[in-house]
């Protein structure tokens, strides 16, 4: 197992005490955040907003206030269907904003570590690794990784350059463990250093490594 300190373009590696640590690059992280903040503030304020908008819809419904009238000419000719759409016409808009706000706010919440800079702790467990990450302050419990855990490497692409990310697979999961951003002119360029990455991650966890989506440029 490696034991010295590691430096690339997507992570500083090193070992605190019982554990390794793998910490995005500070020069990666003022992005990170930019963009993070970026996001949060376009998305949470109108996803907040349709979970209200539908619990309020859902009040109404119960309640029997507001409730909606049909146009005459557009309503049926039975009075008891066109009682029907306007009593259900509440319960079922409240129920799609709800529904759907929260649904996506809930994806929203577990991607937010992925806009985020942060921090990847894996420590030995004897038959296998544990994995905690950080975000700022605030750190989640430690999840024991399934015994054939392995590596992705998968690259990225923006504005005309390339780089690569690191996630960790085990089970269903799929968790992101750093990224370089986009630095390389070409993908071959980010594609050898994400080679050299791969090999000292595999000497220090001993697991398989996986390149994705690298069909040469």
């Amino acid at each position: 197992m490696r034991s010295a300190p590691y430096k690339s373009e997507a992570f500083d590696l090193f070992h605190r005490q019982d554990s390794i640590l793998i910490a995005e690059r500070k020069e990666h992280r003022t992005d990170g955040i930019v963009t993070g903040v970026i996001v949060a503030l376009l998305a949470f304020p109108l996803l907040t907003g349709g979970l209200i908008l539908g619990m309020w819809f859902l009040i109404l419904g119960v309640t029997g206030e507001g409730g909606f009238r049909l146009d005459p000419a557009l309503s049926p000719a039975s009075p008891l269907v066109a009682r029907l759409i306007e009593a259900a016409s509440p319960f079922v808009f409240g129920l799609l904003f709800s529904g759907v706000s929260a649904g996506v706010l809930f994806v929203f919440l577990k991607a937010m570590p992925n806009m985020f800079p942060y921090e990847c702790r894996l420590k030995s467990t004897g038959t296998s690794w544990a994995l905690q990450r950080r975000l700022w302050f605030m750190a989640s419990t430690w999840s024991t990784l399934q015994a054939d855990w392995r590596l992705w490497c998968c690259p990225v692409y923006m504005r005309g350059d390339w780089g690569y990310c690191f996630f960790v697979k085990s089970g269903r999961r799929v968790m992101r463990l750093a990224s370089s951003g986009a630095y390389a002119p070409t993908k071959n360029k980010a594609h050898d250093d994400a080679a050299k990455d791969m090999a000292t991650l595999i000497e220090c966890f001993g697991v398989l490594g996986e390149f994705r989506k690298w069909e040469k440029a």
